[in-house]
């Protein structure tokens, strides 16, 4: 065929650095997909930053295109790295370049799914929607959550959810603490006022929980059989790829324990949620709209591979990605316009036919039937002794309080005791403990312990 022939079937152009020759074949299949062409180079040096290119896509297996490479490609092109799967958080700083939006993880081979939206996010800036990570027919439901009793009540239809799609228990705990993380940085880090700063960022846990209502978030939430999604977003877009590469850099300096207070800032949580899930998106229009997806792999979590494997940051900064996505951020609380700030969450169907209704009867017996088993037990306000949650790299250690083991996957209402000695231990690695007293453990805590192994 012609290359003009391509040039008017094919949008957009890639260029794959890479000498290795399966990964070209696995690109070269999937490439078509993105609306896109592929051209190869075994090394950045031959790369012409002239040639009209959209998105790179460089195989960092190995090592890093040299920095005098970079600096001669456009400002405004696309970039993506290759990484091995368990060295994400070793590869973090290359997200310092506001150009790279994927950093993805090569396991046995490429996974082609997660290339084709990656690639098609990148190239035509479509970001929005957990169902872009679901095959065609997976049914991806919604709520809305604008306070923290329905928080509470969200979190069980979710878990209800997981338990019906056949998660095992390990799996429900990531998806948990997960869905809580995300949830509570969307509700109560993310609104910000006039200065930027945290809107809530002196209140307690308590006092969070009896604001009758705050900003409203969406949270999306589906299972393929292969992942099980959840995504929320607010209207806020306050969280910045600054704070995200802070964030997972602590992960990958391996600096111990890291205690921190839930009113400090809206990043808290991105740790916890690094380590527990496969995949990790976040869709940034600043000041408008963020929304943070979380993918868990059910097969290679069964597997102990647990812990981001890729992870994505797409930012918008000339935030008009609402129009194109076809879905707009939450109401604010309060907002007459209810209409107006609905979710398009799937595409309207012609006129005169009645399957939307149809579709939003089946939902509603769907979630009705989930509610069940929440609609009765609405959470009271946490309690004002200590709340602390602890999360241990590796992922299965052994964690115990003052001598009784705890699930490091959920938060844990500490018992009434003047010290606390904390200990985290896990066979051919190097165990840590740490005594607290009282004073020191107060309000909500988030714990982060990285054990070295044995020399």
């Amino acid at each position: 065929m012609p290359s003009e022939t391509y040039d008017q079937m094919l949008r957009y152009r890639l260029a794959v650095v890479t000498s290795d020759k399966r990964l070209q074949r696995e690109i070269k299949r999937v490439t078509a997909a993105t609306n896109a062409r592929a051209s190869f180079a075994s090394s950045a040096d031959v790369l012409d930053p002239s040639e009209e290119t959209n998105l790179v896509v460089f195989d960092a297996r190995d090592e890093a295109p040299a920095a005098n490479h970079l600096a001669g490609l456009p400002r405004d092109l696309a970039l993506a790295y290759i990484v091995d799967g368990d060295s994400l958080f070793e590869r973090v700083s290359l997200l310092g370049d506001r150009r790279v939006e994927s950093i993805l993880a090569r396991e046995e081979r490429l996974d082609d799914s997660e290339f084709i939206v990656s690639a098609t996010k990148s190239l035509g800036h479509d970001l929005f929607g957990l169902h872009k990570y679901f095959p065609w027919g997976v049914t991806v439901f919604s709520m809305t959550v604008k306070s923290y009793a329905e928080k509470s009540d969200g979190l069980d239809v979710i878990m209800a959810y997981a338990e019906a799609s056949g998660m095992r228990g390990p799996v429900r705990d990531r998806i948990q603490l997960v869905s809580d993380e995300l949830m509570m940085n969307a509700l109560y880090h993310a609104p910000t006022d006039e200065q930027g700063k945290e809107r809530y960022r002196d209140k307690t846990r308590k006092e969070l929980a009896q604001l009758s209502e705050v900003s409203a978030v969406q949270v999306q939430y589906g299972c393929s059989g292969r992942y099980f999604g959840i995504s929320v977003r607010d209207n806020f877009g306050s969280l910045t790829r600054e704070k995200i590469v802070d964030y997972l850099t602590r992960i990958r300096q391996g600096v111990g324990a890291q205690i921190e207070s839930k009113t400090t800032g809206a990043g808290l949580g991105i740790v916890s949620v690094a380590q527990s899930v496969s995949k990790l998106v976040f869709n940034i229009v600043p000041g408008v709209s963020c929304e943070v997806i979380a993918l868990f792999e059910v097969d290679l979590i069964s597997r102990g591979k647990v812990g981001a494997r890729s992870v994505h940051v797409f930012v918008d900064p000339a935030g008009d990605l609402v129009s194109r996505s076809g879905i707009r951020p939450p109401a604010p609380a309060g907002d007459d316009d209810a209409t107006e700030h609905a979710f398009a969450t799937e595409p309207a169907a012609p006129s005169g036919l009645p399957l939307p209704w149809l579709v939003v009867g089946l939902l509603a017996s769907v979630l009705s039937a989930l509610a069940i088993a929440y609609l009765f037990t609405r959470d009271a306000a946490p309690a004002e002794r200590p709340h602390i949650s602890v999360i241990a790299q590796p992922a299965d250690a052994t964690i115990e309080i003052n001598g009784s083991p705890i699930d490091g996957s959920g938060a844990f209402d500490l018992p009434e005791a003047d010290s606390y000695v904390i200990t985290v231990e896990k066979d051919g690695f190097a165990p840590w403990n740490q005594t607290f007293s009282a004073d020191e453990l107060r309000g909500e805590l988030r714990m982060f312990v990285t054990l070295p192994p044995n020399e």
